[in-house]
């Protein structure tokens, strides 16, 4: 399996789909103060959903290049 992956990491046509991928890594909303609890938790819980799709990203992205998204 590394072998195939050398292969992958050395091809340009791979890197750059993988280049062109990182403009749909996943953003991070900023926080902000609601007016209401349950505002207030729906921001806390979409920016734990986003942060734990671009860990998932970034992982499945280090592991395909071998180096961390920049």
């Amino acid at each position: 399996m590394s072998d195939l992956l050398d292969g992958l990491r050395k091809n340009p046509e791979f890197n750059a789909v993988l280049k062109d991928a990182l403009k749909h890594r996943p953003v991070i909303p900023a926080f902000v103060i609601s007016d209401t609890q349950e505002q207030q938790y729906m921001v806390i819980e979409r920016i734990k959903a986003n942060t734990m799709m671009r860990q998932g990203f970034d992982l499945l992205h280090q592991y395909l290049t071998g180096r961390k998204p920049e």
